[in-house]
């Protein structure tokens, strides 16, 4: 009998367990993270089922192979692929610029010691030939790209922001604590 009680409470007690282990890193990137900015491109306002959202693109998704580090960059030319079925993690550097929003600085593959940083993923990477140009981007994707706003303000929110006689972008709030991070807003911002 006392056996029986132990398997009804170890599996009764199984996936609270699970549950409180998957909520800790979120827990601790919004109570002990790092606050960094991000310029952003909204992209559509709607979902049916879930209300207003806006998606969003980042500048810092779309990054200069010029700032990858080389030993990522001789990793994708040893594998000589530019497509990839299991996307490649890397680690963006950020720095703030003179405006306040965090830029991308370097691209690495290995999870850095310090600073503030971004993991993200890497599906596609051009290669052309052995010296690059400068205008070749590879985009990386944070899985940040989603933002759900008050019922009926989505479609608001991405015309401000989309209308170039407006002078506004939209700046996006994340916290960020190891390379994990959580979209805490999104806020207007009129652009010199």
């Amino acid at each position: 009998m006392l056996k029986n009680n132990w398997k009804k409470l170890i599996a009764f007690s199984l996936p609270i367990l699970i549950l409180i282990g998957m909520s800790i890193p979120p827990f601790l990137t919004i109570t002990t993270g790092n606050t960094i900015k991000l310029e952003t491109r909204p992209v559509d306002p709607t979902d049916l089922f879930r209300g207003d959202y806006v998606r969003l693109n980042y500048k810092a998704e779309e990054v200069n192979i010029s700032i990858l580090d080389k030993e990522l960059k001789d990793y994708f030319k040893v594998n000589n692929s530019s497509f990839y079925d299991k996307p490649v993690v890397v680690y963006s550097v950020l720095e703030e610029n003179e405006n306040g929003i965090d830029i991308v600085k370097n691209v690495v593959k290995d999870q850095p010691e310090e600073g503030i940083y971004l993991k993200g993923e890497i599906n596609y990477f051009p290669l052309n030939s052995s010296n690059e140009p400068d205008n070749q981007v590879v985009e990386i994707n944070y899985q940040l790209d989603k933002f759900f706003v008050p019922e009926n303000t989505g479609k608001d929110l991405e015309n401000a922001i989309s209308q170039p006689a407006n002078k506004t972008s939209a700046i996006a709030t994340i916290k960020v604590r190891k390379g994990h991070a959580i979209l805490d807003k999104v806020e207007i911002q009129a652009t010199k």
